[in-house]
C-alpha cells in the first residue's frame, strides 16, 4: 500500500469542486488532451516507443475479425471461452 497523505489530495480536490472556473478549466483542460488525434500527435503519450509512427489506432469494436485468421480467431475464442466459463460467463461473437 502506498504511503500517501491524503490531505492536501482531499483539500485540492474540494477547492476544484467548490470552484466553478478552475472546475471548467482543467474539465476542458483534460478534455483536450484526451481527445484521440491529440494523445495520437503527443509522444509523451506513450514515450517508450515514441519511435514507431503510429502507436494509437482507431479501431471499431469488432474490428478484429477482419484482421484474425480464422486458426487466430479459433485461438482467441478458445482461451477465452476457458478463462471466462469458471466465471459463469459467455464469450459473445
Amino acid at each position: 500500500m502506498l504511503d500517501l497523505d491524503l490531505l492536501p489530495i482531499v483539500q485540492v480536490t474540494i477547492v476544484i469542486r467548490t470552484n466553478s472556473f478552475i472546475h471548467s478549466f482543467i474539465h476542458s483542460l483534460i478534455k483536450e488532451h484526451i481527445r484521440f488525434d491529440a494523445m495520437k500527435k503527443n509522444e509523451m503519450a506513450c514515450p517508450a516507443i515514441a519511435w514507431l509512427e503510429v502507436y494509437f489506432r482507431k479501431g471499431q469494436i469488432g474490428d478484429w475479425v477482419n484482421y484474425f485468421s480464422q486458426e487466430q480467431s479459433d485461438y482467441v475464442e478458445k482461451e477465452a471461452n476457458e478463462k471466462l466459463k469458471p466465471l459463469g460467463l459467455d464469450l459473445l461473437c
